[in-house]
């Protein structure tokens, strides 16, 4: 088998939400002002040639380049380095930490790319994050060539992965889902709308709303002024929670998600937001435990939707996804396979580099030293001729042996 030289070096460092609570991973989230600084500092104090680095709400990640053996406790090492816990010591074992080197590290990241190693199989967020990570750590001189062509291959697999197969093609969000359920009922965007809570699930259906042009939204939260800074979306009005059995706007359609223990709307506040309408209304209700009170149900005129059925259906589209988890593990196969091809044509181009000058410099001293006095002796077309003829054949000496190299690379990987 052909050597794997040319990958020998390259080290992933990464915590995930699979062994590290989220909280720990936050600490490792670097301020925009300073976070250049830290990481040239990393760089600099670990001798490493390169370095990737990005950190999203559930992963930690470095890719380093490093001329030198690393192990599990350089890697902790680092992270120590980058620790933002301000008083709180960094105080960890190497058990959540995942530490892998060269083909293992690079196969990560293409699962990572292609979200298989998400906390929602199927989110294409994770590319936009890599890629914005790869640009950051470019323009800033963190990294280099080995990770440059690391990343945009790993970046394009993730891609043939989203678009070659259904892996995000059925939707799992809780926010979307509740929205094509508002959607399939044909509410008018007039209807006066009331959302309960002002949390990350309110936050995205609201701006499915925003989209479709809903304006009269009311927004009520324990927190009166999250409540006022989502309703500025809609131009709306933001009240405390403790304000909504005073509301007397009226609605068509509550939608609820809070942390509360118990019902937030009861039966009595129901009947005072709606007053004397006795028209249908529809009530979204995407808390566990329900937001709404069940007796409301029993004798209202209501349509009722709510988390249970929402998380039914994520459960049927992510095991729709995961049906595709070999899908993709085959386009990430060939995929490296690709890439050791790659790595070694890289490898042989940078050893072959200096042969266009080489070879110049052959073609420069036979001109002017060896064979100068024939070459004088010549009448101009002839001597046109021939350096036309030396031309010609300097660019095939230099572009045919490339070719070669690659053929015998790309056969010799394939092959076994």
């Amino acid at each position: 088998m052909m050597s794997r030289q040319g990958m020998k070096g390259l080290y992933s460092i990464s915590l995930t939400h699979h062994r590290t609570d989220l909280a720990v991973i936050g600490n490792f989230l670097l301020p925009d002002d300073s976070r250049t600084d830290l990481l040239a500092q990393l760089k600099a104090k670990f001798e490493l040639e390169e370095l990737y680095y990005l950190c999203t709400c559930n992963r930690v990640e470095l890719l380093v380049v490093c001329r030198k053996d690393l192990v599990k406790e350089d890697g902790l090492a680092m992270l120590a380095e980058l620790w933002q816990g301000k008083s709180e010591k960094f105080n960890m074992d190497s058990k959540g930490l995942v530490f892998l080197q060269d083909e293992e590290a690079v196969n990560r990241l293409m699962r990572i790319a292609s979200s298989l190693d998400s906390m929602l199989i199927g989110e294409q967020e994770i590319i936009t994050q890599l890629r914005k990570a790869a640009d950051f750590c470019r323009v800033n001189g963190l990294s280099g060539d080995t990770i440059r062509v690391t990343m945009k291959k790993v970046i394009e697999t993730g891609k043939r992965c989203f678009t070659e197969t259904a892996i995000s093609e059925k939707p799992v969000s809780v926010a979307f889902l509740a929205w094509q359920r508002l959607q399939s009922r044909n509410i008018s965007t007039q209807a006066r709308i009331i959302l309960v809570g002002a949390g990350q699930i309110i936050s995205s259906f609201s701006k499915f709303l925003v989209k479709a042009g809903y304006r009269n939204v009311t927004v009520a939260n324990r927190s009166k002024e999250a409540a006022q800074g989502l309703a500025k979306m809609f131009g709306g009005q933001g009240i405390g929670l403790d304000e909504l059995h005073n509301f007397n706007g009226g609605f068509d359609v509550l939608v609820s998600c809070t942390g509360a223990a118990e019902a937030v709307v009861d039966l009595q506040m129901y009947k005072k937001l709606v007053g004397s309408d006795d028209s249908h209304k529809l009530l979204v209700d995407l808390a566990l435990p329900f937001d709404v009170d069940q007796d409301i149900l029993q004798e209202c005129n209501v349509d009722y939707v709510n988390m249970h059925s929402i998380q039914e259906t994520v459960e049927n589209n992510l095991g729709l996804r995961r049906q595709e988890i070999g899908a993709c593990e085959l386009i990430i196969a060939q995929a490296m396979k690709e890439f050791r091809i790659l790595i070694e044509q890289r490898k042989m181009e940078v050893a072959m580099s200096q042969i266009p000058q080489q070879i110049r410099d052959i073609k420069t001293t036979a001109l002017e030293q060896v064979f100068s006095k024939e070459i004088g002796e010549l009448d101009d077309h002839a001597r046109e001729t021939l350096t036309n003829v030396i031309a010609y054949m300097e660019k095939k000496y230099i572009s045919v042996p490339m070719k070669v190299a690659r053929e015998v690379i790309t056969e010799a990987i394939t092959s076994n």
